[in-house]
């Protein structure tokens, strides 16, 4: 597991990040180009005509330019392309304009405002198999906060917490309309990241626009919010009153995809996975750190995702977070059923 530590400013961290992680960001990329290539053919065109055909460019300088300025410090440290490293941040974007099939990655859970004090927000963060192998944890030294970002060496962030107890996890929504000109899901959670109560967090998610079909649970020391982020829409999801979880399709946010030959299905396993999870999430038996940790490590269902030659799907990382008092990150770098969880904490 690298850890990577970034300072100073935006540019800097940036430049620390690139240059630190130069080997592990060109191998990525390159693993990264070589599934793009069998799916879409010359990566270089298609990432072209990808950044050509969308302007989330705008929206990044518009919400989040110092998160811009941080990834032309990482094109210019890991010696890349600065259009490169932009399109490598916008993984859920291109996803979706690549594809119609729906993601089924990722579960999440939150505990909250129960008898024993804790606040807990959990995730599987399950991503394509070329990315494993790219795990590193940033610890962010920002103006306001300190972060630990779990992420891909050459990205801005997958998921994580702060001193200040935020802590935020996504899973895609691929039902849910998208916004070409909206602000890319890296830079919300880096956003969310910077915010230094639940309440900035909470209004930062609900008042962006949103580029991609997005469930945010946004956790603070004493509650943990279900958003639904579509590119018109931001919907509450609370089906209980201390915990919440979610998968991959919505449940509440009906800003659904309409177009004609773009209609996504709401898929069994994204199903089957909340299901699963309810059984033990929305029941009132105390959950704690080690009942999430054994939830998330589930295979049957599976929860827990290894990669076969025909799912090429990995839990990349499994993240559990105690927001209340002094926050802690439990996170195990790779499937949970078979890697250690590491703990790490704001010193």
């Amino acid at each position: 597991m690298r850890v990577v530590e970034l300072s100073g400013s935006a540019r800097d961290r940036g430049r620390a990040h690139g240059e630190e992680l130069r080997p592990d960001i060109a191998d990525g990329m390159e693993r990264w180009r070589g599934a793009l290539a069998r799916d879409v053919g010359d990566p270089a065109v298609y990432l072209k005509r990808f950044l050509t055909d969308t302007d989330h460019l705008s929206a990044i300088e518009r919400d989040t330019p110092e998160l811009m300025d941080e990834v032309r410090g990482i094109a210019e440290g890991a010696g890349i392309p600065f259009v490169d490293c932009l399109a490598y941040q916008l993984m859920d974007e291109e996803w979706r304009y690549r594809t119609d099939v729906a993601m089924n990655r990722c579960s999440g859970i939150g505990v909250f405002g129960e008898e024993s004090g804790a606040t807990l927000l959990a995730q599987n963060m399950d991503l394509p198999s070329h990315y494993d192998g790219s795990q590193v944890l940033l610890r962010i030294d920002d103006r306001d906060t300190a972060a630990l970002v779990f992420s891909a060496a050459g990205m801005l962030a997958l998921d994580g917490c702060n001193d200040r107890g935020i802590g935020i996890c996504c899973n895609t929504l691929a039902q849910l309309r998208t916004s070409t000109d909206g602000l890319p899901v890296a830079f919300v959670v880096r956003a969310v990241l910077a915010c230094t109560t639940h309440d900035d967090a909470l209004r930062l998610v609900r008042g962006v626009k949103h580029a991609s079909g997005q469930n945010y649970l946004v956790g603070g020391p004493e509650r943990v919010v279900s958003l639904e982020c579509s590119a018109d829409s931001v919907r509450e999801y609370s089906p209980h009153s201390t915990r919440v979880l979610h998968t991959n399709h919505p449940l509440v946010n009906d800003d659904l995809v309409a177009a004609p030959g773009r209609e996504i299905a709401t898929l069994a396993e994204t199903e089957r996975r909340f299901e699963f999870l309810a059984a033990d999430v929305l029941d009132d038996a105390p959950l704690d750190a080690g009942g999430i940790k054994a939830l998330l490590a589930d295979r049957t269902t599976p929860i827990c995702k290894v990669p076969t030659p025909d799912k090429p799907t990995i839990t990349l990382g499994c993240l559990v977070m105690e927001l209340a008092g002094e926050p802690v990150l439990h996170l195990a770098p790779g499937p949970p059923s078979e890697t250690a969880f590491q703990d790490f904490r704001f010193d």
